[in-house]
Formats: structure tokens, C-alpha cells, sequence
């Protein structure tokens, strides 16, 4: 019983986060500015301190926007390299 409820806990965060990072797609599709972009983001990552980047990456993989978490880390974003468009272009 308690395997089963830590399991359903696990799903809902992992949705909740899934339909965030959707939100924040759907927003840099929409034409939404790269400031109210990047504040979405930053508001995104004060309510999951897990996180420490976020990038939208367009269709051809070339990061458009990027934003940092205001905690002081050193920079995460990164750029597309060669392995990881190739692995990203094998998921379409």
C-alpha cells in the first residue's frame, strides 16, 4: 500500500512538471517576449529548486532563450552539440 501511494506521489510531480515545461514551450511558440519567457522560467525554478537551467531549443535543436535559476550557480546552459542533436532528431 505504501509502495503504491509513493508511486502515484511520484507520478503526479513528474506530470505537474511535464505540463510546466509544456506551459513554457507553448509560451515560446506563442511569440510570448524573452523577458516574460525568461520570468515564467525563473518563477518555474523558485517552485522547483531542482532545476538550474532552461532553454527552448527550436525545431532545427538550436537553443533560442535560455535562463538561469537566481541562486548563484555557476552558467548551465548549453549549447546543442553534434551527439545530442543527432540523439534529439532519432526522437522524431
Amino acid at each position: 500500500m505504501l509502495a503504491r501511494s509513493v508511486q502515484i506521489d511520484l507520478s503526479d510531480e513528474m506530470s505537474s512538471r511535464l505540463l510546466a515545461h509544456v506551459r513554457l514551450a507553448k509560451l515560446a511558440e506563442e511569440g510570448v517576449s524573452r523577458n516574460t519567457w525568461e520570468d515564467q522560467v525563473k518563477l518555474f525554478m523558485m517552485h522547483h529548486p531542482g532545476f538550474l537551467a532552461e532553454q527552448w531549443v527550436d525545431a532545427t535543436y538550436r537553443v533560442r532563450w535560455g535562463a538561469e535559476a537566481a541562486d548563484g550557480h555557476q552558467s548551465m546552459l548549453l549549447m546543442i552539440d553534434a551527439p545530442l542533436q543527432c540523439f534529439l532528431e532519432g526522437l522524431v
